[in-house]
């Protein structure tokens, strides 16, 4: 599993795909409430490292990536997580 070096990451400071899986670590896990860099690293706060669209979208035109959650200004700084619940 993947571990941060730090809590918070700029979106150029993510390992590529081909890194992760050079180094045998797929996987990467992130928590929405509580989550503690200090004591589990690997566990990695949401909302310090990415920003969300609108959720419930169903339309292809309408699917895009707009922060929702966080302020305009992290959008050129943090990955984008893209909610769908069933494309037209």
């Amino acid at each position: 599993m993947y571990s941060p070096t730090a809590g918070q990451l700029t979106i150029n400071e993510w390992p590529t795909l081909g890194s992760l899986i050079d180094s045998g670590k797929r996987v990467l896990a992130f928590m929405d409430n509580q989550a503690d860099f200090s004591q589990v690293p690997y566990l990695i706060d949401e909302f310090s490292n990415m920003f969300e669209d609108a959720y419930g979208e169903s339309s292809c035109s309408l699917l895009v990536v707009q922060p929702s959650l966080c302020s305009d200004k992290f959008a050129d700084s943090q990955m984008s997580l893209s909610n769908l619940s069933g494309v037209d």
